[in-house]
């Protein structure tokens, strides 16, 4: 197998996922650094792909040994003409999937230590998308809502990675708004701790594993303001949910075991759509959207645009 990327080969997500690698190699997968000799390609993006990325693909493939090319993409904007795994995928498409984001190696503390003090909690960026605003709204003692640029004031000693998993791991659900993208990573960091994630935004579509009403709870945008009673309703099951989200998290989505589990997922279930990806003019019809053309006119713009001289 060859690691790598269509933008950027020192993009962050590819970074990560080679350190992981490092530590702990893949039980089911040798790796490569040359092209011409990996069975299994896999592309590893963490920003947007547009049109433009189509002539690289079409290189790589020259230069591969097979035509057998995933990716796993953590872009707010999939493009999602390359079979593989999207963490923001919004339309089903037979060859493209949701997934989680990457998370890194660390360890979380064990929940068993930390004295539950929250109902729910949000601690994040509000300007990432409007609704994140109307989270605010349900800030209490027992529930802080809070945006990064005020948590200092609310939390003593506060830096943003202790307090911020400190504050997840003590809360029993964990309120996960969309942000720029349909999904958030916040879905996987709940999940990872034990907590039952309240999963805020209407575009996202869950990975195709498990069965996520025993573990999360889905609310639509439009309800932000209803999501108390509705932790409320949940609240007897919320220990027993915490533990199947951990356990599933775990089981497919954990840093350690993260590109055996993508892997053989893909080739279990997208293998058969990896002859078309030489088809391109039916793959696109369903996977471009009006961004991808925006971006093809942008750059067509700046390579012709006159040079300006000084």
């Amino acid at each position: 197998m060859k690691l790598g990327s269509l933008a950027d080969d020192g993009n962050p997500t590819l970074t990560r996922l080679r350190l992981l690698v490092a530590n702990r190699s893949p039980a089911h997968y040798g790796i490569t650094e040359f092209q011409n000799e990996a069975d299994v390609t896999f592309l590893i993006e963490s920003g947007y792909i547009g049109l433009e990325s189509m002539a690289r693909l079409r290189a790589l493939l020259k230069q591969a040994r097979t035509p057998e090319v995933y990716i796993f993409s953590e872009s707010d904007w999939p493009f999602p003409y390359i079979p593989g795994l999207y963490c923001s995928l919004s339309r089903a498409l037979p060859w493209a999937q949701s997934w989680s984001f990457l998370l890194d190696g660390e360890a979380t503390c064990d929940r068993s230590t930390v004295q539950e003090r929250y109902m729910y909690s949000f601690i994040g960026r509000v300007a990432t998308h409007p609704l994140r605003r109307e989270l605010l709204r349900l800030d209490t003692v027992n529930t802080p809502c809070v945006d990064i640029s005020s948590a200092q004031g609310r939390f003593p000693n506060w830096n943003y990675r202790g307090s911020y998993w400190r504050t997840l791991r003590a809360s029993r659900f964990v309120l996960c708004p969309r942000g720029v993208g349909a999904s958030t990573i916040r879905i996987f960091e709940a999940m990872r701790a034990g907590a039952v994630p309240v999963i805020i935004g209407d575009d996202w579509l869950e990975p195709p594993i498990g069965d996520w009403s025993q573990f999360s709870i889905r609310v639509p945008e439009r309800a932000v303001l209803e999501i108390p009673g509705i932790c409320a309703a949940y609240g007897n099951r919320a220990t027993a949910m915490g533990e199947i989200a951990k356990e599933t998290f775990a089981r497919h989505f954990a840093p350690e075991a993260f590109l055996d589990n993508a892997l053989d997922f893909m080739r279990s279930n997208l293998a058969t759509r990896n002859q078309n990806i030489q088809n391109m003019p039916g793959i696109l019809c369903q996977a471009i959207s009006l961004r991808e053309l925006r971006s093809a006119v942008h750059a067509l713009r700046s390579k012709f645009a006159p040079r300006r001289t000084s």
